[in-house]
């Protein structure tokens, strides 16, 4: 690029070279930052295969800025193997909903924490978003999904949690709350189906029986021989 050739460029100061590196690497930041949020920002109707843990650290990424000024710690323990088959624009959104859901949390404690994990069973998987926010009041826990319910003032409007449920389940999937939960406040998980697994082998066709139709025994000598004729007079 430009920059790039006046960094390389004779008779420019050191103090100048210092400042077009500075100003390259936060350029450099901004377009890895535009890429992560075509994840979540490309409308594409079109199923893929996810594969959840670079998913996720590249959706976190995202959040970053907001992270680090508020002075939240983000601890992530994420598997490897997970692996999605669906829309990835869709399942960005939903769990951007419930992050953002997690910082407003823990937003005004003194050590907020958030805890992202991903693992799974036989047959779904799991994205859990923990935080040691002030928690959900049992008299609350079953209004949280409904629409435009919120305990906070403007600007909020309570349709975050509702759209990332409606979301996964659109997705054959399902999000769950636990308030409180061990080590935390909330967990908020995601359960998706393991549908990239492959196929079960069919079962084998049952053998068919042999014919058993009732045939009289012959001997191999035994021949149908005409009557002699009748003697002549």
């Amino acid at each position: 690029s430009g920059l790039q050739l006046l960094m390389f460029a004779d008779g420019v100061r050191d103090e100048v070279h210092d400042r077009f590196r500075l100003i390259d690497a936060d350029l450099r930041r901004v377009t890895t930052g535009l890429r992560r949020l075509l994840v979540v920002g490309q409308p594409s109707r079109q199923q893929q295969v996810v594969y959840l843990s670079q998913f996720l650290e590249e959706l976190t990424a995202t959040t970053q800025g907001m992270i680090l000024k508020q002075g939240i710690t983000l601890a992530k323990e994420l598997d490897p193997t997970c692996e999605w088959r669906g829309m990835a624009s869709e399942l960005g959104r939903a769990t951007l909903y419930l992050l953002f859901n997690a910082i407003e949390a823990v937003s005004e404690r003194q050590e907020g924490h958030i805890h992202l994990k991903l693992d799974y069973d036989d047959t779904r998987q799991f994205i859990r978003i923990a935080d040691n926010g002030p928690g959900i009041p049992a008299e609350l826990a079953g209004q949280i999904f409904e629409p435009f319910f919120t305990t906070k003032g403007p600007p909020h409007t309570g349709a975050g949690l509702y759209l990332a449920r409606a979301i996964i389940k659109a997705a054959n999937g399902s999000i769950e709350v636990k308030s409180p939960v061990e080590g935390a406040a909330t967990e908020f998980v995601i359960n998706l189906p393991r549908n990239t697994l492959p196929a079960p082998a069919p079962l084998p066709a049952p053998a068919v029986a042999p014919s058993t139709c009732a045939t009289s025994p012959r001997s191999p000598t035994s021949r149908s021989t005409p009557a002699p004729p009748a003697p002549t007079t």
